[in-house]
């Protein structure tokens, strides 16, 4: 599979969920055994948010052993998420790798909370998602821009989802692939209420 077809693969499944009509069905006891007795053979890694609304299988009408999944809050590409997103292209060879924000993230939402008062957070760990997710923050915390709370915060999912794209990009095993054509990084955002997954231009 190519990255385009994995890709083409990922929109027609969206659709699908988005007019009500998934084709995925729940695995038999026969493919559970067949897929405990064979490597899996994902089309696609995806990192996207621990929200418990953002289910890739689902959204993307997939069957169980089609996606190679990281859910991390926020979708931060942190070495241990791109380690992983490294081990799936090169033990499985996934030819797409798709980072998906989120409307409406509360991992987005604290980090802006962060910035316009520091030191509203004290855990070091959540502190270091935020940190992951400041530098797409930064550009729109200043209140004096003009934007509403909801408006700032729909501009740092798509400007976070960028970033982590980007860092992937950069990242020197997965940079070798994309200049051969064996691999696709692309971002995205999941609209809670539509249902819909909006690619953008990296």
């Amino acid at each position: 599979m190519t990255p385009q077809e994995s890709l083409d693969q990922l929109i027609a499944g969206n659709q699908r969920f988005v007019s009500g009509n998934p084709t995925a069905q729940p695995l038999t006891q026969s493919q559970r055994h067949a897929l405990s007795r064979n490597a899996p053979a994902p089309i696609a890694t995806i990192l996207t948010c621990s929200d418990a609304r953002v289910v890739p299988e689902t959204l993307f009408d997939q069957n169980v052993g089609t996606l190679f999944t990281i859910r991390v809050a926020g979708n931060i590409a942190n070495p241990s998420n791109i380690g992983s997103i490294e081990f799936s292209v090169a033990s499985f060879g996934t030819p797409l790798v798709l980072v998906i924000g989120h409307s409406k993230c509360v991992a987005v939402q604290t980090t802006l909370e962060e910035l316009k008062k520091p030191g509203t957070h004290t855990s070091e760990n959540i502190l270091a998602i935020i940190n992951e997710i400041r530098p797409a923050a930064e550009p729109y915390a200043d209140p004096t821009l003009p934007h509403t709370e909801h408006e700032r915060s729909e501009h740092v999912v798509r400007a976070n989802a960028l970033h982590a794209a980007h860092r992937l990009e950069n990242t020197e095993s997965l940079a070798q692939r994309v200049s051969r054509g064996e691999l696709m990084i692309a971002a995205a955002e999941y609209d809670l209420e539509s249902g819909a997954v909006e690619l953008f231009e990296l």
